[in-house]
């Protein structure tokens, strides 16, 4: 009994909208209409969807160039760059060894002439040097000869002790 209750829920709600078969071709002719109608509609946005892929890719292709040349001539530029301040970097490092060596050979052509006169008062110098001792042996030697001249002559008499 309980299955044919339950056979009879399942088959009541189905039998209450039963078709013809009419009904269901011309349901199935309907839906068979819209389906090719959305066939159109989807064959024709195909169609303009392709016809706006290729004005895209002629655009990217177009804009590809652009951005070639643009990469190229950015790439020209930023190489003038370069070489202009490895050039300008170079030339200011040349300019300050330059000026360095120019300072060191100036202060050596100035002091040159000083240590040549430095030279050559050391040596009168010592040249003076040796007259004083020669001298002042010749002094010791007339000191000498005066007080045994003293002894014998009263006149040489202060230079006596």
């Amino acid at each position: 009994m309980k299955k044919i209750l339950i056979i009879l829920c399942l088959v009541i709600p189905f039998g209450a909208y039963a078709q013809t078969d009419k009904d269901i071709l011309l349901e199935i002719v309907k839906q068979q209409t819209k389906l090719s109608e959305q066939q159109t509609k989807l064959s024709e946005q195909q169609t303009k969807l392709s016809e706006q892929l290729v004005a895209t890719n002629l655009e990217v292709k177009v804009i590809g160039t652009e951005l070639k040349a643009f990469e190229k001539s950015a790439e020209k530029r930023f190489d003038i760059l370069f070489y202009l301040l490895v050039g300008g970097v170079s030339t200011i490092f040349i300019s300050i060894i330059g000026l360095v060596g120019g300072i060191f050979w100036d202060r050596r052509a100035t002091l040159k002439p000083f240590e040549v006169k430095t030279d050559e008062l050391k040596l009168e110098n010592s040249e003076l040097k040796k007259e004083i001792a020669v001298i002042k042996e010749k002094e010791m030697k007339m000191e000498l000869y005066i007080r045994q001249i003293s002894q014998i002559d009263n006149r040489f008499a202060p230079f006596n002790p």
